[in-house]
């Protein structure tokens, strides 16, 4: 899965769930750690009270990821 695909699957959901006392996290496999982790980032600069966090998850296979 590249990194278009990736964020264009995550970002729907991410806009459902920016509630403030809320923490987000995102199992993936290793391989999109950085991408998404970017996103999240900027997300955080767009909502300074958005919390979450982007773990590896190995067990994950290429295509498969969690919020």
């Amino acid at each position: 899965m590249d990194k278009k695909t990736i964020l264009a699957i995550v970002e729907p959901i991410l806009l459902k769930m920016e509630k403030p006392e809320q923490l987000i996290i995102i199992r993936a496999n290793p391989s999109h750690y950085d991408v998404l982790s970017e996103k999240m980032e900027q997300k955080k600069q767009e909502i300074p009270t958005l919390r979450y966090l982007v773990l590896k998850d190995a067990a994950k296979g290429i295509q498969d990821f969690s919020v």
